[in-house]
């Protein structure tokens, strides 16, 4: 079983955001039943691949008899490392189908950039991903677009400045923080958006937790073009040695070559 989160926790991370009773409620009530589905597919399997040690360890409360970690990765040699440009643009990647990069987008654009752009002032947004919804279109004003869904997101990784993660609510690790990594674009994130990824706040990203917080790291960045070099050069280091395929991938494969030796 590979499992790319835990699905009852991503539930309950919901639940815990949102501010509408029943909403919670509903939420907390697809948990316990997500939870006794995973239990049941994780008692049938004779190994489950976790994403995180945090995923692993639930994994291993619902039952898992035989656990193995194999993190998200990128093909570093496919994604090429640049320096970030001297660009005063703020970018987020996420599939807007998924509750929590809405949110995530919404805090950017309404909470994080006019604090931006206080200090930074002709500072923009840049929100790439599918199924963007008529309400995150609604928020399109001079400096904020809405990219929708696109054939590649290297070139808007390309032009942007920061990368801003300001994720509250989810599961599994975030692919689109290791991409923007890999190709240089330097990452703000609150811990939320970089959990189950071996990262050091100050050296290969800048952590933050509240709007305030996350708009000054932001801002630091466009302001000081040594620290977004320095960023982006460590975080690609860390790519490379940690979370390239070439080395996420052995124990699936060492995994999988096991299994067939105990058929």
């Amino acid at each position: 079983l590979d499992a790319h989160n835990v699905e009852s926790q991503v539930l309950r991370s919901l639940a815990e955001r949102d501010g509408r009773l029943l909403h919670r409620l509903r939420w907390r009530w697809e948990a316990a039943k997500t939870e006794r589905l995973e239990r049941q597919a994780i008692g049938m399997a004779d190994a489950v691949c976790a994403v995180s040690d945090d995923d692993a360890a639930s994994l291993e409360r619902y039952g898992a008899r035989r656990l193995v970690l194999v993190p998200n990765g990128v093909d570093t040699r496919a994604l090429e490392h640049r320096l970030p440009p001297r660009a005063r643009k703020l970018l987020y990647i996420g599939h807007f189908g998924y509750r929590p990069n809405v949110h995530a987008a919404e805090e950017l654009v309404t909470e994080i950039l006019p604090r931006v752009r206080d200090r930074v002032p002709d500072t923009t947004v840049q929100l790439v991903g599918r199924e963007a919804s008529q309400a995150l279109r609604e928020l399109v004003v001079p400096f904020v677009d809405v990219a929708g869904d696109v054939p590649d997101v290297i070139p808007f990784l390309r032009a942007a400045g920061v990368f801003v993660v300001p994720l509250r609510s989810g599961g599994g690790t975030r692919l689109k923080v290791l991409e923007a990594m890999a190709a240089g674009v330097p990452v703000v994130s609150t811990s939320f958006g970089i959990a189950g990824l071996s990262v050091r706040d100050g050296e290969h990203v800048l952590l933050a937790e509240t709007p305030t917080t996350l708009a000054a790291a932001a801002s630091r960045i466009l302001e000081d073009e040594a620290l977004a070099r320095s960023l982006s050069l460590a975080a690609r280091e860390l790519v490379e040695e940690r979370y390239d395929w070439s080395v996420v991938a052995r124990p699936l494969v060492e995994l999988h070559a096991s299994l067939a030796l105990d058929r």
